[in-house]
């Protein structure tokens, strides 16, 4: 009997303390998985933790953003001001951090939330052009501050290019964009063709007489001859064009959308014919041609990039000017053993660019040619000119005032 209980007991305890080493064992992998998921940089409480501070911090720009929109609200269609600006960043940031004069690029601002926790950078809040102030003349807008081009892809059009009214030396409120800002110079285009102009041998700037042509000839050869002259004049009767736009008091420049935005007036050198060519009826060598050029590619590439390459077509454009083709003031050419053509660079109606022939040379001589396309200026505005009102839309461009 006593050793049936001792067996009994043996096996009892046997049981019972395996049991318990299984459940400890399994305790102590569920406590290592728990421990696991709430710990770590991918633990329940670090997302939980991390919700929290991007929940908080989206709560901060968006109360921002708030008070920014309604000072914008407040001011009825002109730019927000940069004390505007600056009084909403000191409800929110560090004010030690607020510079007296925030930067035209208010993405290279980076602040400190008044908790310490978080860096916001400005142009999460507010991200296009402010008034500023002078404490000395009263509130001052420079163009230059404003008027600044931003190519990011997720801007809207007048945030990437605002859209400024220039009044003309004739009175007239011509619709603009910004083009270029280059260290506060600026440089503004029109986007309607503000006038048309022709070219080739009906081009009704050539004159009477000019060194180097023959304007005694006839017929077809004297069309040759005044074509000639116009190809080799363009750029310069196109930048002539635009002088006659040009506001003084506002723009100390004015040029044909498609010159060179350093040297307006620059040129190619000669163009050499092909060997083989035949000098033509009525001439004693060659006649003298200005070779290709690249002048356009600095315009056209940035207004692909503002999309402003095209015209309005419809709507209110300019004194209803109604053309899908404009000029670039820049020449280009094409030529093969048989034949030269001369032309002038345009944008068609699709944005593309190419060229419009203006005269021939395939042994005999051709100007049957007298294209007639819309013109764009491009303004330089003068130091020191600001903005009365507006908010850069399109409903609302800045307005221009000179100093």
């Amino acid at each position: 009997m006593k050793n049936y209980i001792k067996k009994s007991l043996k096996t009892s305890n046997g049981i019972t303390l395996i049991a318990l080493v299984i459940t400890i064992i399994v305790l102590l992998i569920l406590a290592g998985i728990s421990i696991s998921m709430l710990s770590g940089d991918n633990s329940i409480l670090q997302k939980a933790t991390t919700a929290k501070e991007n929940t908080e911090r989206a709560e901060i720009v968006e109360n921002a953003k708030m008070d920014v929109l309604s000072e914008i609200t407040d001011n009825k269609g002109s730019a927000l001001k940069e004390s505007q600006l600056k009084s909403v960043l000191e409800k929110y940031f560090v004010n030690s951090e607020i510079p007296e004069k925030l930067p035209s690029d208010l993405s290279t601002l980076e602040l400190t939330t008044l908790n310490n926790k978080y860096n916001i950078k400005v142009s999460e809040i507010y991200d296009g052009n402010l008034t500023r102030s002078s404490s000395s003349e009263g509130t001052v807008t420079l163009a230059s501050d404003v008027l600044i081009v931003n190519l990011s892809n997720d801007l809207e059009d007048y945030q990437k290019s605002p859209y400024v009214l220039y009044k003309d030396k004739n009175n007239n409120d011509i619709l603009c964009r910004v083009l270029y800002n280059n260290s506060g110079t600026v440089e503004i285009v029109t986007i309607d063709a503000i006038d048309t102009v022709t070219l080739g041998s009906s081009d009704p700037t050539i004159p009477a007489s000019a060194d180097g042509y023959d304007f005694t000839k006839t017929g077809d050869a004297l069309k040759f001859e005044k074509a000639r002259w116009s190809y080799n004049n363009a750029i310069t009767s196109l930048n002539a064009k635009a002088e006659t736009y040009r506001n003084t008091a506002l723009s100390d420049r004015a040029r044909c959308v498609g010159s060179n935005p350093t040297t307006p007036s620059s040129q190619s050198g000669a163009f050499t014919f092909p060997s083989g060519y035949t000098t033509p009826l009525g001439y004693s060598e060659m006649p003298y041609f200005l070779d290709t050029d690249d002048n356009y590619t600095t315009d056209y590439t940035r207004l692909q990039a503002i999309g402003a390459n095209g015209l309005r077509t419809s709507g209110n454009y300019f004194s209803g000017i109604s053309t899908s083709f404009y000029w670039l003031a820049s020449r280009d050419l094409w030529s093969d053993p048989d034949m030269t053509e001369f032309g002038v660079r345009r944008v068609r109606s699709s944005g593309s660019e190419d060229y419009a022939t203006l005269c021939d040379y395939d042994g005999g001589v051709n100007a049957n040619y007298n294209p007639s396309y819309g013109f764009r200026s491009v303004f330089r505005l003068a130091s020191g000119v600001t903005i009365e009102s507006g908010d850069g839309t399109v409903d609302f461009p800045y307005v221009l005032v000179a100093p």
